[in-house]
């Protein structure tokens, strides 16, 4: 008998990347500028400085939630990747 999976233990602070397609990079860029009253070209350094080299957008999970949150509701599509690669994996 195999034995059960075991899922990851993780809290959120751990750092997560999550991948989001063409439209989900504008939606994460409306998004911080919008929540941060900052300017478009901040919220574009800012959304840069976050990315990834394998194309995801890397943060503390409870920031994702926080500030990205209206990225996993509405039906819309803004993820390329239903993975989620997580960091300081204990």
């Amino acid at each position: 008998m195999a034995a059960p999976a075991v899922m990851p233990r993780f809290n959120i602070n751990h750092q997560v990347i999550i991948y989001p397609n063409e439209n989900g990079w504008r939606k994460i860029k409306a998004l911080i500028a919008s929540k941060y009253l900052i300017s478009d070209e901040d919220a574009e350094k800012w959304v840069n400085s976050r990315k990834t080299k394998c194309g995801g957008y890397q943060d503390q999970l409870w920031v994702i939630i926080a500030d990205l949150n209206d990225m996993f509701y509405g039906g819309q599509n803004y993820i390329a990747s239903t993975w989620v690669s997580l960091i300081n994996e204990a």
